[in-house]
């Protein structure tokens, strides 16, 4: 009789572990998903890229129980958006933003946290910016996309309508300057840079006088202290910006555009020729608008005889994690496979955002100039000045330069202010 009590307790027991388990699991099962705000940068928004970015947040869900909220921030209020969430500790747990000089500012701000733990070298030292990203020798962000920039996407249309070869893209500034007068004479604005905010002097000044270079060793030379940025080159360069504008090639009104305006509004749009400040995106998206016919890309004009003069521009976008974040873990696992080699041949292929994930084949691209592009950009590339001085550099630099198209000051004195403004946060 003991013995048969004894086997009924038992298996009263065994049955009760059973069913606790079944319904931890399926309590388990019924757990809310843990939820992280990310911030991604609307210069990089096109419909492809929303429907990538929505597919890796199903992947992630799925995978993890992990769910995702975007929220695309434009540059107009970029800062405010990051300021206001460093003062309350709260907005995001991830978020894009540009390396060098606001990358800078943001960690200053206290915007990231450092990676170093769960980033480690012998992991990700191989991805492109890596080592570019460090500062006072901590990692901060890491690099997804070295975006291949300040090429030249122009409309194929306004060049036949100017009696001009809608294939040959000029190689040299003479020639560029013909081109220009050549588009204006037809009665066609030659070029929009899409300087709000004074942007375009930064991103035309950074790309353009990398020509002036044997090697980024020399740009880190002149940013230090040591050095400084008033450079015979430089001045050049500064006058032939100047004289596009003084002889009216720019857009009328173009330069109030935004990036984005540039493409979606002037190329597009008939409305100008040349965008001189565009990358890879803009030509997408004028290639979806208009069509391979009236879509063009081209590598930007030499000037200079440094060993830099052809090589491809770039300027290199990055992911933060917010030194707040209440899921840490969960923030380094999205970013981990945001990096992942399977994620980032996604952003390749489909939605021609080109990572820095060393095993994604370019080659994989059908499109022949953009793979054209960026197999130039991996035999020979190099970063901004961008990646390299101060956010107080870069403010001088885009105000000061502007008042110099206007006439109120001299190449030598936006040189001197961004010289003053070395050190500065």
């Amino acid at each position: 009789m003991l013995r048969k009590l004894v086997g009924y307790a038992i298996g009263i027991l065994f049955m009760s572990i059973i069913l606790v388990s079944v319904g931890s699991l399926a309590l388990a099962e019924k757990k809310p998903p843990v939820k992280l705000e990310y911030w991604l940068l609307a210069d990089y928004y096109s419909e492809p890229v929303e429907k990538v970015m929505n597919s890796f947040k199903a992947d992630v869900l799925r995978k993890y129980n992990i769910d995702i909220r975007y929220k695309w921030i434009t540059v107009q209020n970029l800062d405010e958006m990051f300021v206001t969430a460093a003062l309350a500790r709260r907005g995001y747990d991830l978020a894009w933003e540009w390396w060098g000089a606001t990358l800078t500012k943001r960690v200053a701000s206290g915007n990231f946290m450092p990676l170093d733990e769960y980033f480690p070298r012998e992991e990700y030292g191989n991805y492109a910016a890596y080592n570019d990203l460090r500062l006072g020798e901590r990692i901060y962000a890491m690099c997804f996309q070295p975006d291949p920039i300040v090429n030249c996407v122009y409309n194929k249309g306004l060049f036949r309508k100017a009696g001009l070869d809608p294939e040959s893209f000029p190689k040299t500034w003479d020639d560029f300057l013909v081109v220009c007068a050549k588009l204006k004479a037809a009665g066609i604005a030659p070029l929009v840079f899409g300087n709000k905010e004074g942007i375009c002097n930064e991103v035309i000044f950074n790309g353009w006088t990398l020509q002036v270079f044997d090697s980024t060793e020399e740009m880190k030379q002149v940013v230090s202290k040591e050095e400084t940025w008033i450079h015979p080159e430089l001045i050049r360069f500064l006058h032939m910006y100047k004289y596009l504008y003084d002889k009216g090639y720019f857009m009328e009104g173009g330069m109030n555009y935004a990036y984005e305006e540039t493409y979606y509004d002037a190329l597009i749009g008939d409305k100008a020729a040349i965008g001189i400040n565009q990358g890879v995106i803009a030509y997408s998206a004028l290639k979806k608008a208009r069509g391979e016919d009236i879509a063009g890309i081209a590598p930007i004009p030499i000037w200079a005889n440094g060993k830099l003069n052809d090589a491809v521009p770039y300027c290199a976008a990055v992911v933060g994690i917010a030194p707040w974040t209440k899921h840490i873990n969960e923030a380094v696992t999205v970013l981990k496979e945001f990096l992942s080699a399977e994620f980032q041949t996604k952003l390749l292929l489909e939605a021609t955002i080109f990572p820095s994930c060393p095993e994604v084949d370019v080659n994989l691209v059908k499109d022949r100039y953009v793979r054209d592009l960026v197999s130039r950009m991996q035999r020979k590339a190099a970063p901004h000045w961008y990646a390299f001085y101060s956010h107080a550099e870069w403010q001088a630099q885009i105000r000061y330069i502007s008042l110099f198209l206007l006439g109120e000051i001299t190449a030598e004195e936006v040189l001197t202010q961004m010289d003053a403004a070395k050190g500065k946060i």
